[in-house]
């Protein structure tokens, strides 16, 4: 069975979704963390990291439905993730008095990479369908072994879908 045709439409949806979700996830976990009190707070915690996680890993979804395995703005976005989180840890150690953003800034950058990286695989989901379209509906020609009454000999294949 061949694969079909996939959709430029569905593949920029998944990579929407996936691009919203992480940070409502984010938000929606902090403003629980900061007006909670006692046990619901590791929830709203562990809410924020999956914020986290899906920020990093879900804008892909779309290429990842188009057939692109490249992982370039996944790790791009595990880096901005990094530095965002470790901004975050190093601004919460500093005692408030010393008014040294330089934590803030850490992390203002890292989610400045997970911003942009996120909103190039949203801008480029389209083009990866594109493009497994066109390699999936191609002429392809390729040496192949041939049996022949005389045993197998070289030759060359041809196939091609429409």
């Amino acid at each position: 069975m061949a694969d079909a045709s996939k959709s430029e439409t569905s593949a920029l949806a998944l990579s929407e979704l996936g691009a919203v979700a992480g940070p409502a996830l984010i938000v929606g976990g902090g403003a629980w963390f900061a007006h909670t009190n006692g046990p619901g707070q590791p929830v709203a915690f562990a809410t924020v990291v999956t914020g986290v996680a899906a920020a990093v890993a879900l804008p892909s979804l779309g290429h990842w439905y188009a057939g692109d395995r490249d992982v370039t703005q996944l790790l791009t976005r595990g880096a901005g993730a990094a530095l965002m989180v470790g901004g975050f840890a190093g601004a919460l150690e500093a005692p408030w008095s010393d008014n040294d953003p330089s934590g803030l800034v850490v992390a203002a950058i890292g989610a400045g990479i997970i911003i942009a990286s996120s909103i190039y695989d949203v801008a480029t989901a389209p083009r990866a369908a594109r493009q497994y379209n066109a390699r999936r509906h191609s002429l392809i020609v390729t040496p192949a072994p041939l049996a022949t009454d005389r045993g197998m000999v070289s030759g060359f294949a041809v196939a091609g879908s429409f």
